[in-house]
């Protein structure tokens, strides 16, 4: 049997999606098959959450090693896809061979971001560097306040991670907002919390 599709959604009661904020971070194990005929690059991959949690919308990218730019036009025979824990899913793409070391960019809502050389295989994971905090002396209970951070993407690709998870941990409860970093940038991120007292 031969599937045609799939479809997954997030369905929640009366619209409310903040648990899209507390899901646990995830691993991909990642097996890359580069060919290359004539002119044209084609690529296999199997990807598997091997993580108890779900990987929820994974983009791939193709990259310029060179340079960092975005490789297009690439097609691709799926993208923007979720996996549940233990999912597998074999995804293939192929563009015009450029003559230049091709990257691949895997990333996601709740996974760190890789780049995987695809002519050696090299994965690098990557994290976003925190460098500094910044939060009020004082909070009154039930008051709301803002904390801030800068983060820094410390690859120098060029063409960098539209989406670095980054988890926040306060007062027991953990909140994840998302950071987009060029390769080198450093970006100050404010975020609203409320004091609770616990």
């Amino acid at each position: 049997m031969r599937l045609l599709s799939d479809n997954f959604y997030w369905v929640s009661p009366e619209n409310d999606f903040l648990l899209l904020e507390r899901l646990d971070g995830t691993e991909l194990r990642v097996t890359p098959k580069l060919h290359s005929k004539g002119n044209t690059y084609s690529l296999k991959l199997k990807i598997r959450n091997i993580s108890n949690t779900l990987a929820f919308f994974v983009n791939l990218d193709l990259i310029n090693g060179n340079n960092g730019n975005e490789i297009l036009p690439v097609y691709w025979s799926n993208n923007y896809f979720s996996l549940l824990p233990g999912e597998e899913r074999t995804v293939t793409s192929r563009w015009k061979n450029l003559n230049r070391v091709p990257f691949l960019i895997i990333e996601g809502w709740n996974l760190y971001p890789q780049i995987i050389n695809l002519h050696t295989g090299k994965i690098l994971k990557l994290k976003p560097e925190i460098l500094k905090i910044e939060t009020p002396k004082t909070v009154k209970d039930g008051e709301a306040f803002t904390l801030c951070f800068t983060a820094k993407n410390s690859s120098k690709l060029s063409h960098g991670i539209t989406s670095f998870p980054i988890w926040i941990e306060y007062k027991g409860d953990t909140m994840l907002t998302h950071a987009g970093l060029k390769g080198q940038e450093k970006k100050r991120i404010c975020i609203a919390l409320n004091y609770n007292g616990h």
